[in-house]
């Protein structure tokens, strides 16, 4: 039993350690190696010096045929003697020179073993250079990628540092114009109380309610930059005018059909331009934003239908805004003969029928009177009419 158990656990030692045992058989067979080129060498020598015999036993043997030449006559039989042990010896020689050139064989067959081996070692070497190169190669790869995503990472985060330094600046700029538009806001909303109190007391001309004016207001700073050109249509005591100023909006032109007090309140310095003229007959080549605020409905149905989808078709302008009463009857106020609405049945199904192209954003409750005021609009990315 002793002796089954054994001989699993010698196999493994055996598994185990031939590594480490061919590793120690190819040192010795290159210390035998070195060993034999010794030895061949050391034959080598040994052959040059049978060659120098060779060639002295030659240059004796010519010695000798000169002397026998010379003594053949007298010494004949000793000569001949003397010349029958040279051959003998000459056959010694020759064997022995068999013996050196059957050695220098055998030596010759060890150098090819050795040559056969050399070039098994350098096959061996040149796979293990190509792997090494292969591994350096994907090694100097791998390293220029890692370094040109750390210089993608840089130029990015640099490139979010500029970001961040441009934004802080624009925030500040915003915080700046909000200011600006605040002192603004205060000084107009003073002088339009003034201005309101003086056009109620007088009925100087028409004025506008504040429902839906902060969604206008919204979209048009979401939509419309601040050096867009603006055409505020029916601007009556210029409330959005005002309002557009306070947010530093540069190019505000008018156009209203009722010319009355125009100076006395102030509007010539609210707007670049004044046209007394009715928007049905009013010829321009193009604005960026038109308003018409609480003015759709003081013009009749087909007429607003030819000016708005003319505005469209005839790329008269990017952006138009619409605010409308729902469903509300007036007459003259003011001694102002347009203020009277002739579209008083205006309601939801009423604007999508007759004015599909634009899109509600705003319905608010009217102060006071109560009423719905609705805030429609068009822009040059909507689908356009037919």
């Amino acid at each position: 039993m002793i002796r089954f158990l054994k001989e699993p656990i010698k196999k493994q030692m055996r598994k185990t350690g031939m590594v480490r045992e061919l590793e120690i058989d190819k040192q010795k067979l290159r210390s035998q190696n070195k060993k034999l080129i010794n030895e061949l060498n050391n034959l080598k020598t040994e052959n040059r010096k049978l060659k120098n015999i060779t060639t002295n036993l030659k240059i004796e043997r010519t010695d000798i045929k000169k002397e026998f030449l010379s003594f053949v006559k007298s010494e004949f039989n000793p000569l001949k003697t003397e010349n029958e042990g040279l051959q003998v010896e000459n056959v010694g020689l020759k064997g022995l020179v068999a013996d050196a050139q059957a050695e220098i064989g055998g030596l010759k067959g060890l150098v090819a073993d050795v040559q056969a081996e050399n070039q098994h070692l350098k096959d061996q070497m040149e796979k293990t250079q190509k792997v090494n190169q292969k591994f350096l190669s994907e090694r100097s790869e791998l390293t220029a990628l890692i370094k040109d995503q750390i210089n993608n990472l840089k130029v990015e985060n640099q490139s979010l540092k500029d970001q961040i330094n441009r934004l802080k600046v624009e925030n500040q700029s915003l915080k700046d114009q909000i200011l600006k538009a605040e002192r603004a806001n205060e000084k107009l909303l003073s002088e339009r109380s003034d201005m309101v109190g003086y056009s109620l007391k007088t009925g100087l001309r028409g004025m506008s309610t504040d429902a839906g004016k902060p969604a206008i207001i919204k979209y048009i700073l979401e939509n419309v930059e601040k050096n867009a050109k603006i055409l505020d249509v029916g601007f009556g005591s210029g409330v959005y005018g005002k309002l557009l100023r306070a947010f530093l909006y540069q190019n505000i032109d008018g156009a209203d059909v009722y010319e009355e007090n125009i100076k006395e309140l102030g509007l010539d310095k609210i707007y670049d331009n004044i046209y007394i003229k009715n928007i049905l007959d009013f010829d321009f080549d193009y604005y960026d934003l038109i308003i018409m605020g609480d003015v759709l409905e003081h013009i009749e149905l087909e007429s607003a239908k030819k000016l708005l989808s003319g505005f469209i078709k005839e790329k008269k302008c990017g952006n138009v805004i619409v605010s409308i009463p729902y469903e509300y009857k007036q007459g003259e106020a003011y001694g102002n003969p347009y203020e009277r609405h002739l579209q008083p049945d205006a309601n939801d199904e009423y604007m999508e029928k007759h004015y599909p192209y634009l899109q509600l954003i705003d319905k608010s409750t009217i102060p006071r009177r109560g009423g719905i005021m609705a805030t429609y609009v068009w822009n040059k990315y909507m689908p356009h009419i037919d």
